[in-house]
């Protein structure tokens, strides 16, 4: 009962697993002639088929942002109607071009002062990224993958999918024929990812083919994110010279390329040093000038530097201090849903707990860490907290 025109939207639609935008609407539409199809044919098709109950409004995490979706039971239908038309690789490449331009723009968003933003839109947009993923790498084409994958890095991180991010990463890696710039990328995203889940051993090795790669190719940002790594890596592993020297270099090559979150985190890993090796002066002067740098940074960046105050706070007996520090820190991690920065603060909070005598806080504290490392498979990786 369709018009020829919705009934081709309506099949083209079937290559949106989820949620979606007016814009991955207007790409699939327009498939390979991406370039030809409007955001109005896009709503007229859309408006067509929520008259006829085909398409649903979906609730969004941005206001801005209307997203659409079908049921589960049509969407299914649909799709099999997009590959009885011989059309499912026109429009996943579609829906592959849209995810790399989107992805590009969430790079730049997830580490900005919009983060809380830009971490619900790529989260309104996972199941395609997925789908995407999925295509490109059964289709061989993992530049595009390593793209994509990459660019999401801080959400994997920031919300909890460090697995997932690293099984991307790990398909990616498995395809043949991997440009040396794409594996640089997989191989240090995988490493972020295991150094999260406390993978330290094969972490470094990952970050060093990574180093080694990005040195070749004289690209300075993977330069610099590979040392950045590198610093919180012996960090872990207890070496302090040799993650000093890393964060040195890292500050330095993100300062040339006048990146904030890179100097600033940078920064605030040679206060986790300083702070380490007995050097509360200098934490307390590099958290400081980290403080001043983040300002232009995302509100993440910044979680680093409230947990370390309210370890010094902490050492210097002081459980009140660290609680108001931890309190200030739970307002921007609820906002960015933030299970990394969750767990990290809950450490001082349950030492302060501690030392207020009150054990059985701090026992519902520490169960409620454990409860969602379970989850997310996040680890603890600071040589100074002692399980």
């Amino acid at each position: 009962l369709l018009a020829p025109g919705e009934q081709r939207a309506f099949r083209r639609f079937g290559a949106l697993p989820g949620r979606f935008p007016i814009d991955a609407a207007t790409a699939v539409l327009a498939g390979r002639e991406f370039a030809s199809a409007g955001s109005e044919e896009a709503l007229s098709v859309l408006t067509g088929l929520i008259d006829k109950s085909l398409l649903l409004r979906a609730e969004s995490s941005v206001a801005t942002r209307p997203l659409y979706q079908m049921l589960e039971t049509v969407g299914a239908y649909a799709a099999l109607e997009l590959t009885a038309a011989d059309e499912r690789d026109d429009a996943l490449a579609a829906l592959a071009r849209y995810c790399s331009a989107e992805a590009s723009l969430a790079a730049k968003g997830l580490v900005g002062p919009a983060q809380a933003e830009w971490l619900d839109r790529v989260r309104d947009d996972l199941e395609s990224y997925r789908s995407a993923l999925a295509w490109l790498i059964e289709r061989g084409r993992p530049a595009e993958a390593s793209d994509i994958a990459w660019n999401l890095m801080f959400f994997w991180l920031i919300r909890g999918h460090a697995a997932e991010g690293l099984w991307w990463y790990e398909q990616t890696l498995n395809l043949p024929s991997l440009p040396p710039a794409a594996e640089s990328r997989a191989l240090l995203g995988a490493a972020v990812m295991r150094y999260t889940q406390g993978e330290h051993g094969r972490a470094h090795t990952g970050a060093t083919r990574a180093l080694a790669l990005a040195h070749a190719a004289g690209d300075l940002e993977m330069i610099a994110q590979a040392q950045h790594l590198f610093g919180y890596i012996e960090y872990a592993l207890g070496n302090m010279n040799a993650a000093r020297d890393q964060f040195t270099h890292s500050v330095e090559g993100f300062r040339i390329l006048a990146i904030p979150w890179g100097t600033g985190y940078s920064l605030s890993g040679l206060a986790a040093v300083a702070l380490v090796t007995g050097d509360a002066g200098e934490a307390e002067r590099l958290l400081d000038e980290a403080a001043s740098v983040l300002r232009h940074a995302g509100p993440w960046f910044v979680s680093l530097a409230r947990y370390m105050r309210a370890v010094l706070a902490v050492r210097h007996g002081n459980p009140d201090q660290a609680i108001m520090l931890v309190r200030e820190s739970l307002t921007p991690i609820r906002e960015l849903h933030d299970k990394f920065a969750f767990i990290y603060t809950l450490v001082p909070l349950a030492a302060a707990a501690a030392l207020k005598d009150d054990h059985a806080w701090a026992a519902r504290i520490l169960g409620a860490r454990d409860a969602v490392i379970e989850r997310t498979g996040i680890a603890i990786v600071d040589p100074q907290v002692d399980d």
